[in-house]
């Protein structure tokens, strides 16, 4: 990630991932952010630190969390979101309405 390939970037799908080989992985592989292995802790201050200032979308379509309560889930999505966005350099984000 630089910024001339920052420049490019419109929106940022925030998961995170299991512990598998790439060629393995599938959309019911995704986890919520910070769950998994993915380096997001060094990855997301590395968007920052090269102009990126622009949304973030939650992308997991892990089949097992739509059998959780909605509200727990959001909730704990909402949470997980904030943790790992708050690592991208002191500058605020936000995961939208409280």
């Amino acid at each position: 990630i630089n910024a001339s390939s920052v420049q490019w970037i419109r929106l940022v799908h925030l998961n995170d991932v299991e512990d598998k080989p790439r060629a393995e992985l599938t959309d019911a592989d995704r986890l919520l952010p910070g769950e998994g292995v993915l380096p997001l802790a060094r990855m997301l201050p590395a968007l920052a630190d090269n102009g990126y200032d622009g949304p973030f979308s939650l992308e997991v379509m892990r089949p097992a969390y739509r059998a959780r309560d909605i509200a727990e889930y959001m909730l704990d999505a909402k949470r997980k979101s904030e943790k790992v966005l708050g690592v991208m350099g002191g500058k605020e984000r936000t995961t939208g309405r409280s």
